[in-house]
């Protein structure tokens, strides 16, 4: 919770696709304070018209537990506090053992918190705005971070308030937005991932592409110096000879890379199809598994990453390849995000075997990144956790592979880590998932 740490167009732009297209920039803001903020406070954004006295809460921040009904202050009584927070910008409206700091203030109906901070965030059209913030009541020196981190943002909430492009009056009329649910996220996140992975194939395709457009422009240029000759009647039996070679050379080169090109696009189409695909179905495992880190590879050589896959035992699968498949991806994109940060030699591996005996088939994964510090550890898999908020992290990628291992696969997940040690993943599936489901439901 440090203010200085905080930036404030980085937040906003990475909360921005956690919400409906509805949803007005004073969301972001507010969002982008709460989630910097203790877990349990609170955020709210409320406009005062202070002629008629009605509070009317516009933007609820995404952890307050109720929504937030509109509430009177009489018409007098709210000029005084108006004024009141005027003076003093910021303002302690109310704490359990003194209660509230204003009678103006007694008329709200008080949410499920023992201390109110009140800050003034915009002040024209005859409109007060003012940032709410609750929770258990802090020690001195946390309200000292918390005003510090609020103060930081006021000057975006005030510029957005008090600009001529919003109406006021429109927000305080207009239905509150609606967060996106938890699923709405997950399938964001799924196209976000498919979407980085579209740009690191076109950018790794653009190799073969450009190789075989040059074998064809030289192609072009003998076949042009060949139909000279011909014409002039100096074509020799060491041209011709020397076109033929040459022709071959391009052809040759031509093969390889348009099957480079190839197979990067096949492999990314195999992968895509997999993750979009939300039904049970028999699969090779080895094919699922190959196209998927084949599909990865581009990203992972951007990063500078090495990527090795194990033997993949020979197995037919009654499961989900796209849950199996979102999963290494998932994994592959945390460790490029969070692992390798002053790592030299970076080292991913993926590996399984199959337990003929159980019909289960046991995934590892591996990174030799920094590891995940103890603290954190317990919270790895908790949605919107993540430790690179302010670089657009949106904390649901471990929680979508818990999701998927646990629940759609039917299957097991643990991990191991030690900080500078890197990061063990170790999943157990059953085999024949449709078979599992139905003999426990039987």
């Amino acid at each position: 919770m440090d203010a200085q740490n905080v930036n404030w167009a980085q937040e906003w732009a990475g909360l921005s696709r956690s919400h409906s297209d509805s949803v007005t920039l004073l969301q972001f803001a507010v969002d982008a304070l709460q989630l910097n903020l203790p877990e349990e406070f609170t955020v709210t954004l409320w406009v005062l018209p202070t002629q008629d006295g009605q509070c009317v809460p516009i933007v609820l921040g995404r952890n307050n537990p109720v929504r937030e009904q509109p509430w009177q202050i009489p018409p007098g009584v709210a000029e005084t506090y108006a004024d009141s927070l005027r003076d003093s910008r910021i303002l302690t409206a109310f704490n359990e053992n003194a209660g509230f700091s204003l009678p103006a203030l007694e008329q709200r109906e008080l949410p499920a918190v023992s201390w109110i901070q009140h800050y003034i965030c915009g002040d024209s059209e005859g409109f007060l705005g003012v940032l709410e913030v609750g929770g258990d009541e802090p020690e001195p020196t946390q309200v000292l971070n918390i005003n510090n981190l609020v103060n930081s943002c006021l000057s975006v909430l005030q510029s957005l308030i008090e600009a001529p492009v919003f109406s006021i009056r429109k927000f305080t009329t207009s239905p509150l937005p609606q967060a996106k649910s938890y699923d709405d996220l997950a399938e964001e996140e799924r196209f976000m991932t498919l979407g980085k992975l579209v740009a690191s194939v076109t950018h790794e395709i653009n190799n073969p592409l450009g190789v075989a457009i040059t074998g064809v422009t030289h192609f072009k240029e003998a076949l042009r110096e060949l139909n000279q000759h011909f014409s002039q009647g100096t074509l020799t039996e060491s041209l011709f000879s020397n076109f033929v070679e040459e022709s071959t050379d391009v052809t040759d080169l031509l093969t390889f890379n348009l099957g480079r090109a190839v197979k990067l696009i096949s492999d990314f189409k195999d992968s895509a199809v997999n993750q979009n695909a939300d039904c049970a179905s028999r699969f090779e495992l080895q094919k699922v598994l190959r196209s998927t880190t084949n599909s990865l590879i581009p990203e992972v050589k951007r990063f500078g990453i090495r990527l090795e896959t194990g033997e993949i035992p020979q197995c037919i699968m009654n499961s989900f390849p796209g849950a199996l498949s979102q999963i290494i991806t998932n994994l592959v994109f945390n460790s490029i995000n969070h692992a390798f940060e002053n790592v030299d030699e970076k080292h991913i591996s993926l590996s399984c075997s199959l337990d003929s005996d159980k019909q289960t088939l046991c995934l590892v994964y591996k990174d030799n990144g920094n590891g995940i510090p103890p603290e954190n550890q317990k919270a790895v898999f908790e949605p919107y956790f993540t430790t690179r908020r302010g670089s657009g992290g949106s904390g649901l990628g471990l929680s979508i592979v818990q999701a998927l291992a646990t629940q759609k696969l039917k299957g097991s997940l643990d991990f191991h880590s030690e900080s500078g040690k890197g990061v063990e993943f170790l999943f157990t599936f059953p085999v024949d998932v449709v078979g599992s489901a139905a003999q426990a439901s039987g």
